[in-house]
């Protein structure tokens, strides 16, 4: 080095002595350069010019910066006037940090060398390290090491599930305990096991975008876990951050919780994050990830067996291919038919079930295991026959193509300890969908489960609403079926929806009708009357509030004839008049009612459920004269989310929420639901039920329905909800229930 170049606080190192590490000119004096080295201890050396050589730091090095207080990573250098300038990350923030800004660390002492040349100094160090070292070997060896570093009191089930997750580790899983059992403790049980074996890096968890944040908070005040959120919210502001570079904004993180809604059609932000390999990703709410056994090349995504696929689900197919472990997370893996169950299935363990039809087979099957289990538990209670009949069983259901037992050698078997308890293995092992799915159901958790209390009250509705009642379900049965008739989607979707706000409110739908008949004048007179034929993918519209979809498809049409236009907009001014002579609402009137009886407790809160922010709007100009109330829409922005959730647990007396505080949320401080509509997907209903019947629920959980007229449109999901749990009105998915 020349004199020229020795600079006021550049950094440098000396060419004979490597172990004072690196130091930094503190000022030049008479052609010699003092300069402090921070090597094991601090020291201050006059250094001639050509002692001394230029340190460089490279990209990835860790840095402390004077100035930030904090330690961080480089990513890139630029010299101007014989001073560095790194770029480094901070957390989220990028930032210049001049060398003369940066302080190197003192090298602590290496204690072997020390315990070596007979220096005893550092002996109580020694003995931190050994005990550390002892630690570091025991998370990553020992069964469950971190169980007791949890924030919180761990229940049994969680960590069964934790230990069989690892045992199995690295196979794939179906988290699929009822709503409330506390899927992400679980989640981050296992997180927190794989992080202590070095087997959990990189970590990706996708989450609808309304949990993204509440992913973040638990994993960071429950688990000491801190992961980085990247989604709508704060996308623009992580891509400034790295000067514009889409791709480092992925590649600067290793644990990261980001939105499917997001990812799902956004290849840009997609093919980053696939050129990485994860040693975890995680998929909450998995039901979003869809396949149906009905479709077509018209219907747009379909895979190779013509199978319709939604693009959440193709997003997950492609994030298994570049994932050590793979866990799916929901409680409603079963929606509205068994394909769906056996899809996520497939996205674990491709090869459990060759075809729908094996699954299905096996399905059948499911009792018969379940009996047999239930009587070999029950054996010294059975009676000759009744063993006998157990061994007939056990040898049909054991059987294999290779070998199959002749009952009389299973019943001579049964007799001793050993033979059933081999035998209870062997059914163990035919339940195949336990190697990928777990599922804990409340009642088998819990001694003290409290009971679900369902009521449904009646509502009279006056004559002006059973008039508007029937002409509006004619007006849209007419068009429904000149849908069906042209094979127009996107219309036959728009009147089934106004069919659902039919048995929401007459608010909502007046509202409706109103903005309808503003957009096709305003069509016409724009000539923009296009038919619409296609309405997308409606099994990925279904993640999405029923307003939106509205507003998505609220352009169709059956017909681009002006003179068809216009006997529509006839018909609905005549059904909004009828609608607006309603001068009261007889379901709003008996709500009144009711919460005015529950509050009479001033400890009491509410949860109030409808599919549409219409109806929302109007309960909450309802009641927000008479008590505290807070609102959850999906319209709402994450922190605002957030902030009713606080409100409702801290102040608020009554919330009225949309199905987007459906998924995820916790709301276990409240015991009263109230559905103002019901869904038809009975998976939401148990989604909603499943805010208030959680884990900490002190009291009776109450669910009611407002009912006023009988349709035949809400005579099933009613029926369902009157049911301890929605899941027992469906079919069995499949799992034991031992």
């Amino acid at each position: 080095m020349e004199l020229a170049d020795l600079i006021d606080g550049i950094l440098v190192q000396h060419r004979d002595h490597p172990e004072w590490r690196i130091g930094s000119v503190e000022r030049v004096d008479r052609g010699q350069g003092l300069v402090r080295f921070y090597g094991r201890e601090e020291t201050v050396h006059r250094c001639a010019p050509a002692e001394l050589v230029r340190h460089r730091y490279a990209a990835g090095d860790q840095i402390f910066a004077v100035t930030e207080n904090t330690y961080g990573i480089v990513q890139s250098a630029n010299e101007y006037d014989g001073e560095i300038t790194y770029q480094a990350i901070f957390g989220n923030r990028r930032k210049g940090i001049p060398e003369s800004n940066i302080r190197p660390q003192v090298l602590a002492p290496d204690l072997f060398d020390l315990l070596r040349e007979g220096d005893g100094s550092e002996s109580r160090r020694f003995l931190l390290a050994l005990q550390a070292r002892r630690l570091q070997y025991a998370y990553r060896y020992d069964q469950l090491a971190c169980l007791s570093n949890a924030r919180i009191e761990l229940l049994p089930h969680q960590v069964f599930v934790t230990d069989k997750v690892l045992r199995d580790y690295p196979h794939r899983f179906l988290l699929a305990d009822e709503v409330g059992l506390g899927k992400t403790i679980e989640a981050g049980l296992i997180l927190k096991e794989l992080r202590a074996r070095g087997a959990a890096k990189r970590v990706l968890i996708v989450a609808p975008a309304g949990l993204v944040s509440q992913w973040v908070d638990e994993l960071r005040s429950k688990f000491n876990e801190t992961f980085t959120r990247i989604d709508s919210t704060n996308l623009s502001a992580h891509i400034a951050l790295c000067g514009g570079d889409v791709e480092r904004v992925w590649h600067s993180h290793s644990s990261i919780v980001t939105s499917l809604h997001m990812l799902r059609n956004n290849e840009r932000h997609l093919e980053p994050l696939l050129t990485q390999e994860w040693d975890l990703v995680i998929f909450d709410e998995a039901h979003h990830l869809r396949r149906s056994l009905d479709g077509s090349r018209r219907d747009g995504d379909v895979d190779l067996d013509g199978r319709k696929v939604t693009a959440a689900y193709r997003l997950a197919q492609r994030f298994q291919k570049r994932a050590t472990s793979l866990l799916l997370l929901t409680a409603t893996p079963l929606q509205l038919h068994a394909y769906e169950l056996f899809s996520l299935i497939e996205l674990l363990d491709p090869t459990l079930f060759p075809t729908f039809h094996d699954f299905e087979q096996y399905r059948t099957r499911i009792p018969q295991l379940n009996s047999a289990a239930d009587r070999l538990d029950r054996y010294h209670e059975l009676d000759d026959s009744e063993r006998f009949a157990l061994a007939k069983d056990l040898a049909a259901l054991t059987a294999s193509e290779r070998s199959k037992e002749k009952p009389v050698n299973v019943y001579v078997g049964l007799e001793s300890p050993e033979g059933r308890e081999q035998y209870y293995a062997r059914i163990a092992d035919a339940h195949h969908l336990t190697r990928v799915l777990i599922r804990n159901r409340k009642r088998l958790v819990f001694d003290d489960l409290q009971p679900r209390v369902a009521r449904v009250r009646r509502v009279a509705y006056s004559d002006a609403e059973w008039q508007a009642y029937h002409a509006v379900t004619a007006y849209l049965q007419e068009w429904y079926n000149i849908a069906i008739r042209d094979r127009n989607n996107a219309l036959g979707f728009l009147m089934v929806t106004y069919r659902k706000i039919l048995t929401s409110s007459s608010y909502a739908l007046r509202q409706s009708f109103l903005r309808r008949i503003e957009r096709l004048q305003r069509m016409k007179r724009a000539g923009q009357l296009v038919q619409q034929r296609a309405a997308g993918d409606l099994m990925e519209d279904e993640s999405e509030e029923l307003d939106t979809l509205l507003e998505r498809y609220g352009d169709a049409v059956a017909t681009s004839d002006p003179a068809f236009i216009d006997l529509e907009v006839d018909q609905l001014r005549r059904l909004k008049s009828m609608l607006e002579h309603i001068e009261v609402d007889a379901k709003a009137s008996g709500l009144m009612a009711e919460v005015a009886e529950i509050l009479r407790d001033p400890n009491e809160k509410i949860l109030i459920f409808t599919q549409f922010t219409e109806t929302l709007n109007y309960l909450r100009g309802l009641l927000e004269p008479q008590y505290r109330v807070c609102v959850f829409s999906g319209t709402m922005r994450a922190p605002e989310k957030d902030k009713a959730i606080d409100e409702f647990r801290e102040t608020c007396q009554i919330m009225i929420a949309t199905e987007a505080a459906g998924e995820g949320r916790n709301l276990q401080f409240c015991h009263i639901m109230v559905n103002y509509d019901l869904p038809w997907n009975p998976m939401r209903i148990e989604q909603r039920i499943g805010r208030v019947d959680r884990i900490g629920q002190k009291l009776p959980v109450q669910r009611g329905w407002r009912r006023g007229a009988q349709p035949a449109v809400l005579r099933r999901p009613g029926q369902l909800l009157l049911r301890p749990s929605i899941l027992e009105g469906l079919s069995d998915i499949g799992y034991p229930e031992r």
